[in-house]
């Protein structure tokens, strides 16, 4: 997780509060118990690299407002927390000075991001917190931007998905009654390009025109796990990727399979993007040129998107994939084992489903999760992740269920023990027809590797239908 180098931060300052027991901002202290702040398992499952957060650490806002509800960052009593930096250390995550839970019935409203910044910060006299991302053409001023959210309370309650509003002592979560456990989510969409030929070649240099420019991401999001970003709707971004931008693994071995030959972009969610890729290579010392616009799409926050370039005797095609964020941490590993242990293959419970037709495809039933397990014996010290790769139509059609009940876009377990799914339509009205690809990989030892025999031994994997409605 590379440092915030060009991102601003917009923070509020609040002057006059009467209420504020001591001059330093730190709001009562008439209470004993002192606020801990920490992430949720949730966050450990979902970001690239949790020791990546932990050496930079992530910034958090606090907000008193006594017995009232919290209603905007400028109606609040006093700012008990400004930009403070959480850092972990000795397995814990602390901070300094310590704020302690205010008096009985007394409230307080938490905003995190992450990674911590402290440069770029000025001071606004009221308003919410904001984190300006403004990348360049640079793949180095790349920036997986995170925000912190209250996934602690269940699904269906109004604050899900959203800051930690209204906190009290005793009520966080559990009986954890002084921790607020902060799930962090992933505000940008991210991009990488894989490539593949027929013949041994060498890239060098992939421009790709009509990117995103940046935005502004409000910390106090007001739709649950959606980040709420101010775009830069007029302006686009456009990358020259070589040698001295981000280019990697550039030498294509003859008929291999796809290989990631850049570092990743994070760009901001925007709708009905129009991507232009030009690929420079050199084929038997002649220099040749592919260009191609892909079709409209849209980058959705926390969504991983692979350009595929492939140059099959002669003939240049551009595709794009979307799959789960995890799959793009590093190059994925096709030469070692995973096996699926006898009767391990996918099996669905009847009756959870519509049918299944000829060529592993599920159709799901209304309002039914549709169940099915699996069980890959090794390798032993894996650890197995399921998400849906969209094929057509809505990109966001399908969810897993979690233990709880909520809806997921991926779930996760030990190799070596029975799997269990739940799928469910994200909505029960569709108006399109949408597919995806349930797919299944393990990682291990730093390594992504596919699972190909799942559902047979030819690599094939379950598509799952929903009808338009």
């Amino acid at each position: 997780m590379k440092r915030l180098t060009y991102i601003s931060l917009l923070l509020l300052t609040l002057s006059g509060c009467s209420k504020v027991a001591n001059e330093d901002s730190s709001g009562p202290i008439s209470g004993k118990s002192a606020i801990s702040l920490a992430l949720s398992e949730s966050t450990k499952a979902g970001i690239d690299s949790n020791e990546d957060l932990q050496g930079s650490g992530f910034g958090v806002f606090c907000y008193y407002t006594g017995e009232s509800d919290f209603t905007s960052a400028a109606e609040a009593s006093s700012v008990m927390m400004k930009n403070q930096k959480v850092t972990f250390s000795s397995s814990a995550w602390t901070y300094s000075p310590t704020r302690y839970w205010p008096g009985k019935g007394q409230k307080l409203s938490f905003m995190a991001y992450a990674p911590y910044m402290s440069e770029g910060i000025s001071y606004a006299t009221e308003g919410t917190p904001q984190i300006e991302y403004a990348p360049t053409g640079l793949i180095a001023s790349q920036q997986d931007v995170l925000w912190g959210v209250n996934d602690a309370v269940p699904a269906t309650d109004a604050n899900y998905g959203k800051p930690f509003y209204n906190i009290q002592e005793g009520n966080v979560t559990g009986t954890d009654y002084q921790r607020v456990p902060f799930t962090f989510k992933h505000a940008t969409a991210k991009v990488v390009i894989k490539a593949k030929a027929t013949s041994a070649i060498t890239i060098t240099s992939v421009v790709v025109e009509g990117m995103p420019s940046g935005g502004v991401l409000s910390l106090n999001n007001s739709e649950a796990d959606k980040p709420e970003w101010t775009e830069k709707a007029s302006e686009v971004l456009d990358y020259t990727i070589n040698a001295d931008n981000g280019l990697k693994n550039a030498a294509l071995t003859q008929g291999a399979d796809y290989a990631t030959i850049m570092s990743a972009i994070y760009a901001v969610p925007k709708n009905s993007l129009t991507p232009k890729i030009t690929v420079n290579y050199t084929l038997n010392g002649a220099n040749l040129t592919k260009v191609k616009t892909l079709d409209a799409i849209d980058f959705v926050a926390g969504q991983a998107y692979s350009f595929n370039i492939s140059i099959e005797n002669g003939i240049f095609d551009l595709t794009i994939a979307t799959l789960p964020w995890y799959t793009f941490t590093e190059d994925i590993e096709y030469t070692s084992t995973v096996s699926v242990s006898d009767g391990g293959q996918i099996k669905w419970t009847d009756n959870t489903y519509s049918k299944i037709e000829t060529g592993y495809k599920l159709l799901l039933k209304y309002k039914t999760a549709a169940i099915c397990s699996f069980k890959i014996s090794a390798p032993v010290t894996g650890t197995w992740y399921a998400s849906f790769q969209t094929a057509s139509g809505d990109m966001n059609a399908f969810k897993f269920l979690d233990a709880d009940g909520n809806k997921v876009d991926s779930m996760s377990g030990n190799v070596g023990e029975t799997a269990s799914l739940k799928i469910v339509a994200n909505t029960d009205y569709p108006s399109i027809t949408s597919t995806a690809h349930l797919e299944i990989v393990v990682r291990n030892a730093g390594k992504t590797l596919p699972v190909k025999t799942l559902v047979d031994d030819s690599g094939s994997e379950w598509l799952i239908i929903q009808n338009q409605n």
